[in-house]
């Protein structure tokens, strides 16, 4: 009776082969809850990229209908006038003011941005100044973009002169001649000072040169 006898061997050595069987499934197990949290990671990783994914096309989106800023700055002069086909009105060095900054606004209108030479440079005074070719509806509000002041005329030289005081320190002016439009605008300031530059330099230049 062969079969029992190896029935009775192969039963003592199943506990063995069991416990075998059990410490590598042990063994195992850590590797297969690895793999799955890999897996479960993997694809939550995934699913987050899937719904960021409109985030970031709406947000191109978005960046890509934003309005470009109608204020171009520009390294010298003449690259400005060459780009306006006209000169902008501006301070000569007499003045005492030093050019910081110069833009095209909508590529139509030339700014100047000025700033004293002297005194301590928190309190220096400030200057804007704008040329552009006269066109039907401008007016000394829409050309200065100051709007609601009370608009002053004023005699200087030749020429009549729009002015408003901001503040006491505050000032702009509008003025036409030639064909072009002018404005001027300064703080840090007294009226005495703003009426003085804008009298011997910008009107008396605006005078000679676009008639």
């Amino acid at each position: 009776m062969a079969a029992p006898a190896a029935q009775e061997a192969a039963a003592k050595t199943a506990p063995a082969a069991t416990e075998a069987e059990e410490a590598a499934a042990q063994t195992e197990a850590p590797a297969d809850a690895e793999l799955q949290a890999a897996e479960t990671a993997s694809s939550g990783t995934a699913a987050a990229a899937e719904e960021s994914a409109p985030d970031a096309e709406e947000s191109g989106a978005v960046a890509s209908s934003e309005i470009p800023n109608p204020m171009v700055p520009y390294d010298s002069y003449a690259a400005m006038v060459e780009a306006l086909s006209f000169h902008p009105l501006y301070f000569p060095l007499s003045s005492g003011l030093e050019l910081t900054d110069r833009y095209i606004i909508g590529g139509t209108t030339a700014e100047l941005h000025y700033t004293s030479r002297y005194g301590q440079e928190e309190k220096r005074a400030r200057f804007v100044v704008r040329t552009a070719l006269l066109s039907d509806g401008m007016n000394a509000e829409t050309f200065s973009g100051v709007y609601g002041a009370d608009w002053q005329m004023q005699q200087l030289g030749a020429t009549q002169v729009q002015i408003a005081e901001l503040a006491s320190d505050s000032f702009v002016a509008y003025w036409t001649r030639g064909g072009y439009a002018f404005s001027v605008g300064a703080d840090q300031l007294n009226r005495w000072d703003f009426v003085r530059q804008l009298r011997d330099n910008l009107i008396d230049l605006s005078e000679h040169y676009y008639d």
